[in-house]
């Protein structure tokens, strides 16, 4: 007979994750850069979290340091206002921001004459980038306050719902945006992000209750901007970091 109690849905959820945490952390140990990446993250995440749950989403940016490679965390906050004013799933709300990015880079390289008459209705978080851009096309949309400072990528912090073990049926409630009506529904935060290296970054926490207590996790996969493996939030912030970065990389298309 076997012995000991069997595992449940969320113990092979922890044991998931704990790999794929140490895989990162094996790929940061020898990589400067990207252990700074994931302390920054873990950092931030630790200090949304001492507000507790129930908090807005957060669009955010990492700059780092092109003498010393430290990283700084900094909110765009009028992109955040923005966010949890527009109604939708945070991946549709988020593929529209990455869509005007992408405008705004788009207009930073046209003629003067063949400006689009929309840069008139867009909030100044939009057209101040886009004075700045095109006196420079080449640059990033986005920069440091000094010339010691440069975009490193973009980000997006957000409380959600998860179900372990998905079936097709969870996977059309998630699709409606119903996740909160699951009975067995896990909330989470999680930070997502996208670095103009190619690096997609996930910090994840589980709230924890009488059966839950797990801890968090930090993740990374690299260069694989595909909607079906990455999911809507990472595919739109890789849009994003793209076209602030004025990056050559493709984003594969969602295939919607």
């Amino acid at each position: 007979m076997p012995h000991g109690n069997p595992k449940t849905a969320i113990d092979r959820y922890a044991e998931t994750m704990d790999a794929l945490a140490a895989e990162t952390q094996r790929l940061c140990d020898d990589q400067p850069e990207q252990q700074a990446v994931r302390t920054t993250l873990l950092r931030a995440e630790k200090h949304i979290h001492r507000a507790g749950w129930d908090q807005p989403p957060q669009v955010f940016h990492l700059q780092r340091h092109i003498k010393t490679g430290r990283m700084r965390y900094i909110e765009f906050e009028k992109f955040s206002r923005m966010i949890i004013d527009m109604p939708g799933l945070p991946s549709e709300v988020l593929g529209k921001l990455a869509g005007v990015v992408e405008f705004i880079r788009q207009q930073a390289q046209a003629p003067t004459g063949e400006l689009h008459p929309a840069l008139q209705q867009l909030p100044d978080a939009f057209r101040d980038p886009l004075s700045r851009a095109r006196r420079g096309p080449d640059g990033d949309l986005f920069g440091g306050e000094t010339s010691s400072w440069r975009f490193h990528g973009v980000g997006f912090a957000w409380e959600s719902w998860m179900i372990l073990s998905p079936d097709e049926n969870d996977r059309a409630t998630a699709r409606q945006g119903a996740l909160h009506t699951h009975p067995q529904r896990i909330e989470t935060r999680q930070l997502s992000y996208s670095a103009r290296d190619g690096w997609n970054w996930e910090v994840r926490r589980l709230r924890r209750t009488d059966t839950i207590a797990v801890p968090r996790h930090c993740t990374a996969t690299n260069h694989d901007s595909n909607l079906r493996v990455l999911g809507g939030v990472p595919h739109a912030l890789t849009r994003m970091c793209n076209a602030i970065a004025s990056n050559t990389v493709p984003v594969m298309p969602t295939g919607d």
